[in-house]
């Protein structure tokens, strides 16, 4: 094989684990694991169903102003994609650490609502450090399957922790010993701008096809499909008691 070619192929790879660490740590832990943890708090009586459910709205609602607010070209300039993303990656894991901290419901609303932003932010800086240095459909799919793979991980490890009797504070500290794991493994698998090919270094056009009001109304239908019934299933399974 043609070493240039299995140099390019191997920083395809590193790129495609890239992203979807960045998803599994922005999405599936730091967005998505309050839905296993929201019952066990809920049954250790560290807050009211309404106050969970106020919680969770606050995430949704700081990942929709996250997503506004990074879309403004002074969070996005190529020079300071690996800076946004650390440094959200960071605020991610801390956040999850604090859930294990506080229990205040004014201030844990706050929390999660930052969590939402730190996520959003996520979602946008990493994906376009992947587009920098891919537009292959494979790498871009590892990109988006990080969302589950981080579901996945925080509900078999929320199990496990349930099957030995951890407490909703302890899954968090957990949760934040993963957070920082990954956060290691994201900055060591933090893409190289001399790796960046020739045919990246100029920005994709946009597709004129399909308008920016059709992406959002597409993305939202998605969301107001799933992120209700997702968001309580655990609650709702736990209340039909054990199946036989």
């Amino acid at each position: 094989m043609d070493p240039d070619h299995k140099d390019a192929r191997y920083h395809q790879i590193r790129t495609a684990v890239f992203g979807m660490v960045v998803l599994t740590l922005g999405m599936g832990i730091g967005r998505f694991l309050y839905t296993p943890m929201l019952p066990i708090m809920l049954h250790e009586g560290l807050f009211t169903f309404s106050q969970l459910s106020l919680i969770a709205s606050a995430n949704y609602a700081g990942y929709l102003f996250g997503s506004l607010l990074f879309s403004f070209g002074v969070f996005t300039r190529l020079a300071h994609l690996k800076a946004m993303l650390l440094a959200v990656a960071l605020i991610t894991g801390l956040l999850i650490l604090f859930m294990a901290i506080v229990t205040v419901p004014e201030v844990v609303i706050l929390i999660r609502f930052l969590a939402g932003v730190a996520s959003a932010g996520m979602m946008i800086f990493g994906a376009m450090l992947v587009l920098q240095h891919s537009h292959r459909p494979w790498v871009i799919a590892s990109l988006f399957s990080g969302v589950g793979v981080g579901i996945f991980i925080g509900n078999e490890y929320v199990i496990a922790g349930v099957a030995h009797l951890l407490s909703a504070k302890t899954l968090w500290l957990g949760a934040s010993c993963i957070s920082g794991v990954l956060l290691i493994v994201l900055w060591l698998l933090l893409p190289r701008d001399a790796h960046i090919p020739q045919e990246m270094a100029q920005p994709l056009k946009a597709d004129k096809s399909i308008q920016w009001w059709q992406l959002a109304l597409l993305y939202g239908l998605a969301g107001f499909g799933y992120i209700i019934v997702a968001t309580y299933l655990p609650v709702m399974a736990k209340g039909l008691g054990r199946v036989s």
